[in-house]
């Protein structure tokens, strides 16, 4: 089970006990006949590798070599390549970005969750990002992230609405959705809207 393994990785205080145990873990799943389920295991250990990179060195560039190594076994994740624009966009010119923006839309078909990181990079710009975020919830309504930064971003004229969709919607996936239903079972089912009002006031514009 990968969460045993980021659990006892989070349990570690130091980087290189950390790395020891993220790598122990990437090697065990490896061993194990390859399927989606287990690909899913190992893009989650890659990335909370490159995380303990950022966290105790603040080492983006190491980060971004790992995750790279990551598309280099698995070129369609859309959560690898989430990832990777999450950390590299700010380094990259202008037109190395949309080239990115550009593969990642390609490897994964056009994925939602790579919309909606797209959108994200241009918070600063609500109406540029929320064109990203629309096409990301018209290719999955069930993307809950992509409700709660469109809740965020919209003029408040305009909550009401999006409320109401929410609740048509019924959203169940999505890493900031699903880490808040636990906390808040009761609301997922029954009151995503509610739910949603609660995860965009946490969000801070600039940080996806």
């Amino acid at each position: 089970n990968v969460e045993f393994w980021l659990y006892e990785c989070a349990k570690e205080k130091s980087y290189m006990s950390s790395k020891i145990v993220l790598d122990q873990a990437i090697i065990h799943f490896n061993k194990v006949p390859a399927n989606k389920s287990i690909g899913i295991c190992i893009e989650k250990l890659y990335i909370q590798k490159a995380q303990i990179e950022i966290a105790y060195k603040f080492n983006i560039q190491e980060a971004k070599i790992i995750i790279q190594q990551a598309l280099s076994k698995y070129p369609n994740s859309e959560v690898l390549y989430s990832y990777f624009i999450k950390i590299a966009a700010t380094s990259l010119k202008p037109q190395e970005l949309k080239n990115l923006f550009a593969r990642a839309l390609k490897q994964t078909n056009n994925s939602a969750l790579i919309l909606l990181q797209i959108g994200l990079q241009f918070t600063a710009a609500p109406e540029k990002a929320l064109k990203w975020i629309d096409k990301a919830l018209t290719k999955d309504q069930k993307l809950g992230d992509a409700w709660c930064w469109k809740y965020k971003l919209s003029p408040s004229s305009a909550a009401h609405g999006i409320l109401d969709k929410v609740q048509d919607a019924q959203p169940n996936h999505g890493e900031l959705w699903v880490a808040y239903s636990k906390k808040n079972t009761e609301l997922r089912y029954t009151m995503p809207n509610k739910l949603v009002q609660i995860i965009a006031a946490d969000l801070t514009i600039g940080k996806s």
